[in-house]
């Protein structure tokens, strides 16, 4: 093919997906930094597209593979700015107190509800990456330069910066810091020696032994933090954790394959939910709503997918606390859909639905890469390929 032959089937992929996506030459000139005679151009096939920066730029604005652009393979997603923070991030974690001034506890206190917000409700991994380093290091300062009652709060703080630092470590391939991030977690939780906080740090270490492929070593952690906890439950604040950790053994119960212990923990989370209702304990939220949310993931997860659009139709979405919470139910309904044979197209607009609730979550998920790796290749509509594909390549699977 020459070059220009080349270029005018570059321009009309280009000129199609513009139109599949309803978008005039105007709106996608401007969103990509461009005149609209330059993409009139490209589409004409009478200037090349050949930078990377714009052929990327044209897929993100068209949701599209830059595959689907050029017909040439490609396979890594550009890198997420995050990746540029973990230098400092791994200083901060490893590292013990720093020099720095020591700041007010109240404004610590902000910043960690803060990056708490940013993760959970908006899903935004580079704001909480970006606070990471100076916190830890201001929160430590506060540990060895105050009086007991600031120390054991600012060590309550720390716990907290730890557990919000290890989803977004270990969604980012960063295993060996996520677990590192556990572990910070769990000495702040000794050290206070208080069993809601000792619970709390159970909690994130059963998820910290999930990428380590031990679910059976996780529900026990589990099980036995709900055990040490269910004496000092005497509060609704520590009934929800108590729930929450009959929750997660469900989850790992569930992955485990052992299907009577998951029945056994959704139960008693059931109970407890009932009688305390929705609520949070920091960056921890149960009730009946994330129950109901749960039992769609469980379903997924154990090989019932067709039933998980029924099970989220039972979901309160009115009471769903934050945009991360409807990301995660509706990429378990796709999670679920994609095990159905002939409910592909289904599963894809499941999937979409959840990133574009929390793209860096979705998308970073392994769950969700594994969901999007299956649905690759199988009989679907020329639509939904596309679809698939640029999925695939903003979350960095070999498409």
């Amino acid at each position: 093919m020459s070059e220009g032959a080349g270029q005018l089937e570059i321009g009309g992929r280009l000129r199609s997906l513009r139109k599949w996506r309803g978008k005039s030459l105007q709106v996608v000139a401007e969103l990509t930094g461009h005149t609209k005679g330059w993409l009139s151009r490209i589409e004409t096939g009478k200037i090349p597209l050949q930078r990377p920066d714009d052929i990327a730029a044209l897929a993100r604005v068209l949701e599209v593979s830059p595959t689907d652009l050029t017909g040439r393979y490609v396979e890594r997603r550009p890198l997420s700015p995050v990746d540029l923070l973990i230098p400092a991030i791994r200083v901060a974690l490893v590292d013990g107190v720093a020099d720095v001034p020591v700041r007010p506890l109240d404004d610590l206190a902000a910043r960690v509800q803060r990056a708490s917000a940013a993760l959970w409700t908006e899903g935004d991994f580079a704001e909480v990456a970006a606070d990471l380093p100076d916190l830890f290091a201001a929160l430590r300062v506060v540990c060895v330069s105050s009086d007991e009652q600031d120390r054991r709060r600012a060590l309550r703080l720390l716990a907290v910066l730890a557990s919000l630092a290890f989803p977004m470590l270990k969604n980012l391939d960063h295993t060996d810091l996520a677990l590192l991030a556990a572990s910070r977690c769990s000495e702040a939780a000794r050290e206070l020696g208080e069993p809601m906080w000792e619970a709390y740090a159970e909690f994130r270490r059963s998820h910290a032994l999930i990428p380590a492929g031990a679910p059976l070593r996780a529900l026990q952690i589990s099980r036995n933090a709900a055990d040490a906890l269910d004496a000092h439950a005497s509060t609704d604040t520590a009934r929800r954790m108590l729930g929450m950790l009959h929750l997660t053994a469900a989850l790992w119960a569930g992955r485990a394959g052992h299907e009577a212990a998951v029945r056994e923990h959704l139960a008693e989370s059931g109970r407890i939910a009932a009688r305390v209702g929705d609520g949070e304990f920091y960056d921890i939220w149960f009730g009946p709503t994330q129950l109901a949310v749960h039992r769609v993931g469980i379903a997924a997860t154990l090989g019932d997918g067709g039933a998980t659009p029924q099970l989220a139709q039972q979901v309160d979405g009115r009471a769903i606390r934050s945009r991360v919470h409807r990301a995660f139910l509706a990429a378990d309904v796709g999670r679920g859909l994609g095990q159905v044979r002939g409910r592909e197209h289904d599963a894809i607009g499941a999937l979409r639905r959840a990133e574009r609730f929390a793209p860096q979550r979705i998308l970073s998920s392994r769950l969700i890469h594994a969901v999007i790796g299956d649905l690759l290749g199988r009989p679907m509509s020329k639509s939904d390929e596309r679809e698939l594909r640029g999925m695939a390549y903003r979350a960095g699977v070999p498409h």
